[in-house]
């Protein structure tokens, strides 16, 4: 017998393929033109260097009004599809990100670490505008309020209110970044780069690190403090860049940021565990990664993941290594 949160879940995937599919506009400044498929990171040269017969994995959760870590799903993505959002126009997807798409890229270089965070920080913002369209088209679904409890239209205004909030958050950065890729020659954000032995990862990302006291701060008219990262593969090694806001930090992104730097091969697997489970979740791995992945770590790996979803806090510990046998 099919449950009313069943098909409410239905209803939920139902707005998110609508969302999937609307139109949007490109991100660059004011540009007025439609968006293409965007890749967050190169095809050529960055998910290739991690990629089996042209596929990857990512991480995949299907459901809307439970989250349960037997719903969480690892799927092989082919690298046309892999980490790609409707970010930019046709013109400014080519020519802003030019001279980070080349074969030798200068990781210390300001210029190139504040475009794959410019990058990184416009998906974050088209996803959350396109959860504000999945959870608006679910409270304009005339099936919802019928089947939907009041506590459900309840979560799903909080979870708009949410994301419109982070969007206001992130367009402030994103001003200032245009500003500086356009030529302003003030350097607002703080970059740091490590370089390690290739691991087949990817990710590229933004996350506010909020406990109790600095949630408070959502609601004033300053933005959250953030840290932008990015995890770039080659063939050899994996480039780490890192960094934020001059003025919008705190003393645990700083010791954050740096923490990255020396870190010994085991060292290296639990910081990458902890990132990709309670931090952030714009990666993929290497299928050759993800195979060599015991049963056990991706069993505490969904289970943290699902326990944790909803929590930003700086303080939350991981107690397991997902690369253990990597």
């Amino acid at each position: 017998m099919v449950t009313n949160l069943q098909l409410i879940d239905e209803l939920f995937l139902h707005a998110r393929k609508k969302a999937f599919k609307e139109p949007y506009k490109c991100l660059f400044k004011e540009c007025n033109a439609n968006s293409i498929k965007s890749h967050l990171l190169q095809k050529n040269g960055v998910l290739s260097s991690i990629a089996v017969k042209k596929h990857v994995v990512t991480m995949y959760y299907p459901d809307f009004t439970k989250v349960d870590e037997d719903k969480i799903e690892f799927k092989k993505t082919g690298i046309n599809n892999a980490m790609t959002y409707p970010l930019f126009c046709s013109t400014h997807d080519t020519d802003l990100f030019s001279s980070i798409e080349k074969d030798k890229i200068d990781y210390n270089d300001y210029k190139s670490q504040l475009l794959f965070s410019y990058r990184g920080l416009c998906s974050e913002i088209r996803k959350k505008q396109r959860n504000v369209r999945i959870y608006e088209r679910l409270l304009d679904s005339p099936r919802m309020n019928i089947l939907s409890p009041m506590h459900y239209t309840a979560i799903l205004l909080q979870q708009i209110s949410g994301f419109k909030q982070g969007i206001s958050d992130m367009l402030r950065y994103k001003r200032l970044m245009e500003n500086e890729i356009g030529g302003d020659k003030v350097q607002n954000f703080t970059f740091f780069y490590y370089k390690y032995p290739y691991i087949g990862i990817c990710a590229s990302a933004i996350f506010s690190p909020v406990d109790i006291i600095t949630s408070a701060k959502a609601t004033q008219l300053e933005p959250l403090n953030n840290v932008l990262i990015n995890i770039i593969p080659d063939k050899s090694s994996i480039h780490i860049v890192i960094g934020y806001h001059k003025k919008y930090n705190d003393t645990w992104i700083v010791d954050y940021a740096k923490s990255w730097n020396d870190l010994s091969a085991l060292q290296l697997q639990y910081m990458l565990t902890d990132l990709i489970a309670a931090r952030i979740e714009t990666w993929c791995l290497s299928p050759d990664v993800y195979e060599k992945i015991s049963s056990k770590n991706l069993k505490q790996f969904k289970k943290y993941w699902s326990e944790n979803v909803q929590n930003l806090s700086p303080s939350q510990r991981i107690n397991f290594n997902l690369f253990a046998e990597v």
